[in-house]
């Protein structure tokens, strides 16, 4: 699978209303910025473009703001666009405030990469879907060609939201875990987010998001998958990332790998019965289980 040429358009606004004037994209989850834990994982993008204002950014991130200023996202989106020279086949849109974004970039990365290779002309952009397969509209790769005529479509970009803007275009979505979409709205959500860890708990290797690391990791699974003659299409790398990081946090980190085996075995189980897979339900129903589980010992946790 060939890596996707793309660029990066993180739309950042201004403060956050609900987050008493603060800026979204400065808020810390585990000691790192929300807007450098989106950059960590586009670091393979061709222009990186931060559109907001009052916001540090590495020198290598073009920043821009819409004109005149508070012009919704849509008109952010507009003047992310346009701030980029020379466009990649694809643009990668995002929100400044998402809590955990590096999984859903790779699973966006290996989509826009699967509909090149499959010849899929009729999509035109893919978005992460939690519940109720709602689109993420800030959540989204779509082909820059499409997405600007989307822009150039609506008689004004101001004040107009991302739905106005992105429901002319041929969408899917790709269903993941809520969690893996979450974004940080209210100060519940940022303390939420600055709990889910110990203070104190070793760090985890990040979750590389850049092109060439998801068509790595692709081409073992495919070797590895022939080697066991299985189908690689079945094996969701990130949505297998975000099962075992729910387990290691949420219950006791020895059997994150081991969740990872049960989910497979439930694959083999449902194909077995000629049901339809579907994964997202599985790893739900796996992660429910935590609840009920027995607690793990004092002086373990």
């Amino acid at each position: 699978m060939s890596a996707v040429e793309y660029d990066v358009v993180v739309v950042a606004g201004g403060a956050g209303s609900r987050l008493g004037g603060a800026v979204k994209a400065d808020l810390t989850v585990d000691g790192e910025r929300l807007l450098d834990r989106v950059l960590a994982a586009t670091g393979s993008a061709s222009t990186r473009v931060l559109v907001g204002r009052g916001i540090d950014a590495p020198d290598d991130v073009v920043r821009t703001l819409e004109d005149p200023p508070s012009g919704g996202p849509a008109a952010g989106t507009d003047a992310g666009l346009q701030a980029v020279t020379s466009p990649a086949r694809w643009t990668l849109l995002l929100a400044s405030d998402l809590a955990d974004p590096a999984a859903g970039i790779a699973t966006l990365l290996e989509a826009a990469a699967r509909a090149d290779e499959d010849g899929e002309d009729d999509v035109d952009g893919i978005c992460l879907a939690g519940d109720a397969e709602h689109p993420q509209w800030l959540f989204g790769i779509h082909r820059t060609a499409a997405l600007r005529g989307a822009v150039e479509s609506l008689d004004t970009v101001r004040n107009r939201s991302m739905k106005a803007l992105l429901s002319s275009l041929r969408l899917t979505t790709v269903a993941v875990d809520p969690a893996a979409v979450a974004d940080i709205d209210t100060p519940t959500d940022a303390r939420t987010w600055q709990a889910q860890r110990p203070a104190d708990a070793p760090r985890e290797p990040r979750l590389r998001g850049d092109a060439a690391t998801v068509q790595r990791w692709r081409q073992w699974v495919e070797m590895a998958c022939e080697a066991v003659a299985v189908d690689p299409d079945l094996v969701d790398v990130a949505g297998i990332h975000i099962l075992t990081k729910q387990v290691a946090h949420g219950y006791d980190r020895p059997l994150a790998p081991v969740s990872s085996y049960v989910l497979g075995l439930a694959v083999g189980a449902a194909q077995a019965r000629g049901e339809e897979v579907d994964q997202v339900a599985l790893r739900r129903a796996i992660v429910a289980t935590i609840e009920q589980a027995p607690p793990v010992p004092e002086e373990q946790s």
